[in-house]
């Protein structure tokens, strides 16, 4: 597992062209000599814009002509990005677009090129951050239906550790074929890596699951030894017999007694991982990505790189058709 190495086409998501995304694109990188892909560098420019006539070098330029001149401005920078020295020995190219909001602008380029894999850097937001405001990382997440990766840290890839974070029970409504698909891509990526994969599933003492009213778990005493004994046995034979698809040895397979928020950070940070590979999944028939509150919880707190898996069914609802100006409010021609 997998024949085929992933992924053959890297998308690297440049939001501002005046600051090198440098843990995006050494990353990137490594990933790429690793699989034999190829990179692009993608920048949306969602600036607003105002009149139909501007100024430029003291002639007067119609709206059209200063939207042009702007996008071939931002195309020279990309395009020296795309000449980096963390990029040596890789193909790569670079595409500059109007087009926005620029989460729904890195869908559509990623669909166009037909991406295998969405690469961006991402700080660590503010815990709760994600219930007040829309973060693009969040709805990139949502709607991007290929892996996305997120570099939050400036670690090298060398021979990295990435722990494929697994519900081997398919709690919550998670469908059994994304951790089998989450496995592949992540198999796939330690192998390009020349790195090692673990498999994890961090879970909560057996009275959790008692039944009690929706939303909400009942623990009114504590079990017998003997019964969490048996519910940890059984956890450790699920993910044995999905570990074993992607050949994992038991040494590599981790289960975390706990709450997941703390106990798959706790975990990463103890493995030294690089890379944590997480699935999202979609509910109530919503077409968008839900990754739900408690993967937030845990993406937020994860101490390493993220790389969120979807299910292969997902179908973006992201729009192909591009809309290529913002708000007319202002415009600044440079």
């Amino acid at each position: 597992m997998p024949s085929a190495k992933f992924p053959k086409r890297i998308l690297v998501a440049v939001k501002s062209p005046n600051k090198t995304p440098r843990r995006a694109l050494a990353k990137a990188a490594s990933i790429a000599r690793g699989s034999g892909a190829t990179i692009e560098l993608f920048h949306a420019i969602a600036d607003p814009i105002v009149s139909d006539t501007l100024r430029r070098d003291g002639k007067r330029i119609s709206r059209k002509e200063a939207i042009e001149s702007i996008r071939a401005a931002r195309q020279k920078q990309i395009e020296k990005l795309a000449k980096s020295p963390l990029l040596r020995d890789v193909a790569c190219t670079a595409t500059t677009e109007w087009d926005f909001p620029v989460q729904e602008a890195i869908v559509r380029r990623a669909l166009a090129m037909r991406a295998d894999l969405v690469v961006l850097d991402s700080e660590h937001h503010v815990p709760g951050a994600h219930l007040v405001v829309s973060h693009s990382d969040w709805e990139l997440i949502r709607t991007c239906p290929m892996p996305v990766l997120l570099v939050r840290t400036a670690r090298k890839y060398s021979k990295p550790k990435l722990v494929a974070a697994l519900d081997p029970q398919h709690a919550h409504d998670k469908p059994a074929s994304l951790d089998r698909t989450l496995l592949a891509t992540a198999a796939s990526l330690a192998s390009a890596l020349d790195g090692e994969l673990h498999a994890a599933h961090a879970y909560k003492p057996y009275p959790y699951f008692a039944p009690g009213y929706p939303g909400e778990y009942v623990s009114l005493t504590q079990v017998a030894p003997e019964i969490e004994r048996e519910h940890r046995d059984s956890l450790a034979s699920a993910l044995a017999k999905l570990s074993a698809t992607a050949g994992i040895p038991k040494a590599r397979q981790h289960l975390a007694l706990g709450d997941p928020t703390e106990a798959l950070p706790t975990l990463a940070k103890k493995l030294g991982a690089s890379i944590v590979v997480m699935g999202a999944v979609s509910r109530s028939g919503l077409r968008r990505l839900f990754i739900g509150h408690t993967a937030q919880k845990v993406l937020e707190r994860m101490p390493c790189d993220v790389l969120v898996v979807k299910p292969k069914s997902f179908k973006s609802p992201i729009s192909k058709t591009s809309r290529p100006f913002g708000p007319i409010t202002g415009f600044t021609v440079y």
